[in-house]
């Protein structure tokens, strides 16, 4: 993305929820970098918009009639680094948790709101690594799911995280008056196994992230289809393509105040020459590298693909 790296070029029209990103942050939807927690939470705004949009709020067609799954998605500062760490206090690790939420349901009745969700969507961001956790607030009792594509147990990698997630979101649910608020608190954390979980990639946890956002609606896993192979070079393939899916949407959404100038830009970047183009991606990618270069794990991605 050429011009300025400070310009805003996703912001979020009137609405419930106001997200803005600026040049630099989506830079990391390139191939090889890790991604920025505000690319994450333009995502979630976007999906937020299309729930809301539709009377199913499934991403799916269903042949038979079944009951509309309300998802919602909540920021990555809802948790943090400090948070988790125990840098600070349980008081102030409570204030900025209950202020995120706070400031993310401003515009609505957070009572009502909170008690017409179905399924509770936290991207959270923990010692460089990105995963989602997911409470089922109708389901009796409620639940809780991790979705990641790393291979960990709950009690090696999410206990930390999640525990404080779930006793917090149970006090805000509580303040509310929701009828589950002690079941989030005493649910037991369950870690997802897809096939397409993996190994050796370190780099692209942010953008299985997104997609299990977009594509989880509550069933077994057995059933979840989130268009991924398992761990492989065609895998790696289909990830730098997600980048670009993921990127396209954002800036190009209905719901960007930016849309039509970031349309008009990359109409302009199809006009340039094709090695020009390729040679501008590459050398933004090695910029940014070198501006963050422990957050560049695999090389090989600035190949082409075969």
């Amino acid at each position: 993305m050429q011009g300025d790296k400070m310009e805003t070029v996703f912001q979020t029209r009137a609405g419930d929820h106001e997200v803005s990103a600026v040049r630099l942050n989506m830079e990391t939807l390139a191939p090889s970098l890790w991604i920025n927690n505000n690319v994450v939470d333009a995502w979630g705004a976007i999906l937020n918009y299309e729930e809301s949009a539709k009377k199913n709020p499934s991403p799916k067609k269903k042949a038979k009639k079944d009951a509309v799954t309300k998802r919602h998605f909540f920021p990555t500062g809802c948790i943090t680094e400090a948070m988790v760490q125990g840098t600070i206090g349980k008081g102030e690790q409570w204030d900025i948790f209950s202020a995120e939420i706070s400031a993310h349901l401003k515009k609505v009745d957070a009572s009502k709101f909170l008690a017409e969700i179905e399924l509770a969507f936290f991207p959270i961001q923990v010692s460089g690594h990105f995963y989602v956790a997911v409470f089922n607030l109708k389901k009796s009792p409620s639940s809780m799911v991790i979705l990641d594509n790393s291979p960990h147990t709950y009690a090696v990698k999410y206990k930390d995280a999640c525990d404080l997630l779930k006793e917090f979101f149970a006090r805000f649910l509580l303040e509310h008056k929701h009828p589950k608020a002690d079941n989030v608190m005493n649910v037991r954390g369950r870690v997802l196994q897809p096939k397409w979980k993996t190994n050796d990639n370190h780099v692209d946890c942010g953008v299985f992230a997104m997609i299990h956002m977009e594509s989880y609606v509550g069933e077994p896993v057995k059933d979840w289809d989130a268009g991924l192979c398992q761990e492989s070079d065609m895998q790696v393939s289909l990830l730098r393509r997600m980048r670009f899916k993921i990127a396209t949407k954002i800036l190009l959404h209905e719901l960007n105040l930016h849309s039509q100038k970031m349309y008009d830009l990359a109409f302009q970047f199809q006009e340039i020459e094709e090695q020009q183009r390729i040679s501008i991606i590459v050398n933004a990618i090695k910029n940014r590298a070198d501006r963050d270069p422990e957050k560049v794990v695999r090389k090989d991605v600035l190949k082409p693909d075969k």
